[in-house]
C-alpha cells in the first residue's frame, strides 16, 4: 500500500468510528447509518486485501527457501550413473545435465532422468546408486513441483490483493463524498459536532505544493546558468568600453604608438 493509500485508509478507520459513536444521530436505517455502514464494509474490504497481499509474500518467501541445489545435485548423480549404463546404447544419452539452471527447465529435465532411469533400475543398482535414491528424487521433484504451482498461485492472489485494494479505496472515498454531505446537512444547527466530522475525515499527510514551488530543479538550475553568462557577458562589455576609452584618451594627448611601416616619424605631434 502507497503512503498515499494508507493515509486514506487511515481515514476510513476514524469515519467509520465517528458513525459508530454518533449512532443516535445517523440511526443504521436513515442515509447517514447505510453510508457509515458503507465504509465499515470498504474498511473490511481493504484488511482482507492486506491479509490476501501477506499470505502472497509468505508464499513466495517459502518458495525461495526451498534449495533448486539439491535437485540438481540429485540430477548430477543420476546423469553420471545414466552415462556409464548407457555408454552401449545407440543414439544421444538421455541422461545430460541441462544448460539452463532455471527451476522449470531444472524439474523438466529431472522428470525425464527419473522415467529413462527407473527403466534402468537394476544396472544402476549394480554401480553403486542406492535403491531409494530414484524414489527420494521423486520426492524432491514433486514437492519442488508443488512449490512452484504454490508461488504462481501466490502471485495470482497478490494481484487480485492489489485491485482489491484500489476498488475498496475508490469505493470508499466515493462514500466519504456522500457523507461530506448527509453530515453537513444533520449538523447544520451543531458547527462543532460537524468540526469532529472534519476532523475524522481530514486525510493526513503532505499538502499539495504551488505550481511555483513544483517548478523542476533542472529549469532553476538553467535560468542560473543563464544568469551567469548574461553576468559574464556585462562584465566583458563594461571592460571593453574601459579599454576603448583609454585608447580615445590617448589619442587626445597623442601617445598613440606608431602602427607598423612608419618608419622614424614621431611619436607624437603634442610636445
Amino acid at each position: 500500500m502507497t503512503r498515499e493509500q494508507n493515509f486514506q485508509y487511515e481515514m476510513f478507520v476514524r469515519v467509520r468510528d465517528y458513525g459508530i459513536a454518533e449512532r443516535d444521530l445517523f440511526p443504521e436505517s436513515s442515509t447517514g447509518g447505510l453510508a457509515f455502514a458503507r465504509v465499515t464494509a470498504a474498511v473490511a474490504a481493504i484488511d482482507e486485501a492486506l491479509k490476501n497481499r501477506a499470505l502472497a509474500s509468505r508464499t513466495a518467501v517459502a518458495v525461495k527457501a526451498e534449495t533448486r541445489e539439491a535437485l540438481f545435485d540429485y540430477m548430477k548423480d543420476v546423469a553420471q550413473c545414466g552415462r556409464r549404463v548407457t555408454r552401449t546404447e545407440p543414439g544421444r544419452s538421455p541422461f545430460r545435465m541441462p544448460r539452463r539452471r532455471t527451476l522449470a527447465v531444472g524439474l523438466s529435465a529431472a522428470r525425464a532422468m527419473i522415467e529413462e532411469a527407473r527403466k534402468r533400475q537394476d544396472q544402476f543398482v549394480e554401480l553403486g546408486l542406492p535403491p531409494a535414491l530414484i524414489s527420494d528424487f521423486q520426492e524432491l521433484v514433486d514437492r519442488l513441483q508443488y512449490a512452484v504451482d504454490y508461488r504462481i498461485s501466490g502471485e495470482a492472489l497478490r494481484r487480485q490483493a492489489r485491485e482489491g485494494l484500489k476498488t475498496a479505496l475508490a469505493q470508499g472515498l466515493d462514500v466519504i463524498r456522500d457523507l461530506d454531505v448527509v453530515v453537513m446537512m444533520a449538523t447544520r444547527q451543531d458547527p462543532t459536532e460537524f468540526a469532529v466530522y472534519q476532523s475524522a475525515r481530514y486525510i493526513e499527510g503532505p499538502r499539495r505544493r504551488s505550481r511555483t514551488a513544483e517548478k523542476p530543479a533542472v529549469a532553476g538550475q538553467a535560468e542560473e546558468a543563464s544568469d551567469r553568462k548574461a553576468a559574464a557577458r556585462r562584465r566583458r562589455s563594461r571592460a571593453a568600453r574601459r579599454r576603448r576609452a583609454k585608447v580615445a584618451r590617448h589619442c587626445r594627448h597623442g601617445r598613440v604608438r606608431p602602427k607598423d611601416g612608419d618608419g622614424d616619424e614621431s611619436q607624437g605631434t603634442g610636445h
